[in-house]
Formats: C-alpha cells, structure tokens, sequence
C-alpha cells in the first residue's frame, strides 16, 4: 500500500519549518518570540512522524534485525558520509588552524547540523525494543510517563541527553498515538504555554541550549508543538497544489535536510534581510533542483545512500 501523503505532507512542513527558523534566528538573533515558537515547532513533528513510519514498518516485518538494519543503513550512512564532507568544506570555506582543535571544531559545526540522523537511530531502537514486548495499554501509558519525567530530570544537567530521551518519546508516541483523539486539548495547552510562557518572553529559543527548569519548560512545550502540529494536518483543509508541494519536500526531506544547511555556511559575515531572503531560497531551490537532476542517479546513491551503494557494487 502507498504511504498517506499526509504523512509526507507533514515531514514536509518540517521542512520547511526548519530551513525558515534556522535563517530567520540567524538574521535576528532569536531576539523576537516569533523566532522562538518556531523553535518549538521545526523538530518535534519530523520525529513524531517517524514514529508513525517506524511502527508501520515494524508491523509489516517480524523481523525486528531487518528494521533496525534498514535504519543505520538509511539514517548513519548519511551521518557518516556527510559529517566528513561538511567539516573538510568548513576548513575549505573558514580556513582554520590544521590541528586537533581547529578539526575537532569543525566537525562540532557538521554534527551541529547532522546531530538528528544518530538521534533518530537512537530512538528507533529504543523504540523498536519496546515495540518487541507486547505491552499492555497500560504498560504503554506508565512508560510514556516515566519517559517524560526522566526527560525531565535529565533536562536539569544536559540538554543533549535531554533531547534524545524526549524526541525518542515523540518517536514512541507516534508509532501509539496516531489518532490524535486528544488533540484539541493538546491545542489548548500549547496555545496556553505559547501565551504564557513565550510570548513574554520569560522563555526564548536559548533556553534550549543550557540545562535547567527553564530547558525543561521549553522541551515540553516542543513536545507539544509536534503532537499539535500534526493534528492540525490530519483536519485543516489543504488546496491540491499546497498538498502536492509539500509532499513532495516530504517525500524528499533527506535532501533538505543535509543540503540546506552548506547554503547558511557560505555567507555569515553579513546578516540582513535580503541575504536572509536570498539563502531562503537557496535553500529550497538547491535541494529541489538535485532531486530534478540526479535523484535514483550514481551521484544521488553514493552521496545519500553510501552503504546500501556499497552493498551494490559488491
């Protein structure tokens, strides 16, 4: 059976949601609060709907080896390839030291940009295991909560961590929670937490980044903008020409996702709005126009399908 392009549609709104927050928080310096919901939103519902994905092809399998192996093979064949192509470009474009520091920062800024292809994994795994246990709803129900309470507390001293364990929660939530039955309550509280808590500020998109109750707020609210987000796909009405572009970023969002980020990195020195406009644009243009080209091409198989051209050859 053909995957719901709803499903697409929303991996498409990720998207997009991802390339505008990380030009616009760069032209502004996350300073307005638009920049911060934004922040809540570009992430969350990429994992949610990899979750619904995962699940569907665990059903479709009783093989729990072949899932996970599809997912290194997919997901940390690009990490690896990629994050060795992007730092020697950041030493090409920025010319660092040649030393151990200068290459150690380099790397930092390619992973900074890839760091979601071993997260995913992480969470596909864990996942995957839980799905392998046959738990009762209610088993389910304790999990979900432990899961966000060790969020939570691992939220108070490391905000990496902290993302792994909620975004592998969104994972699991998807692949449990398709339905969306609760969905307007979700709405209510999201809206309720956008108004209360950024909108005046008291939490900005930088919280995010250092550990702390404040960190905690805003993964939460992140939670929620993901499960929001996908319930207003499934029942906002969508004209045909919106919905066939972006399925068509969401069938696509690989490329997306690792092209749009080398538009950012050549021109830092100078941040207004039309160069915020400009690499807007790029940043669409260019991944779409590599689709067009060389999409299911030798080019496309060893750039963004490494191992599996690997397997191939031999």
């Amino acid at each position: 059976m053909e995957r719901k392009c709803s499903y697409d549609f929303a991996k498409g709104l990720a998207v997009v949601w991802v390339i505008f927050f990380h030009t616009y928080q760069l032209y502004d310096a996350a300073i307005l609060p638009i920049v911060t919901i934004m922040g809540t939103l570009h992430n969350p519902l990429f994992f949610l709907v990899s979750g619904i994905l995962l699940s569907k092809s665990i059903g479709k399998t009783s093989s729990l080896g072949e899932v996970l192996k599809k997912k290194f093979v997919g997901l940390m064949g690009v990490f690896i390839l990629w994050t060795i192509i992007e730092t020697l470009i950041y030493f090409i474009v920025y010319k660092p030291v040649l030393s151990l520091g200068g290459l150690i920062g380099a790397s930092f800024w390619a992973v900074n940009h890839l760091w979601f292809f071993p997260v995913l994994f992480i969470s596909s795994m864990i996942v995957a295991l839980i799905h392998c246990l046959k738990l009762t709803r209610k088993q389910q129900l304790l999990i979900g909560i432990g899961w966000i309470i060790l969020g939570v507390i691992v939220g108070l001293f490391s905000t990496f961590v902290c993302k792994i364990v909620l975004f592998s929660f969104l994972v699991w939530f998807g692949g449990n929670v398709e339905d969306n039955r609760y969905g307007k309550l979700y709405l209510s509280i999201y809206l309720c937490a956008v108004a209360g808590f950024i909108l005046t500020t008291f939490i900005t998109y930088t919280d995010n980044t250092y550990p702390g109750v404040k960190c905690d707020i805003y993964m939460l609210i992140m939670l929620l903008g993901g499960i929001v987000e996908y319930y207003l796909v499934s029942i906002l009405p969508i004209s045909i020409l919106s919905k066939k572009a972006m399925c068509f970023l969401g069938r696509n969002s690989l490329y997306y996702y690792v092209l749009s980020p080398l538009v950012l990195l050549f021109n830092r020195a100078q941040i207004s709005l039309s160069i915020f406009l400009i690499e807007t644009v790029l940043a669409f243009a260019i991944p779409t126009v590599f689709v067009l080209l060389f999409q299911d091409s030798i080019v496309d198989c060893v750039l963004f399908k490494p191992f599996k051209c690997i397997h191939t050859s031999n």
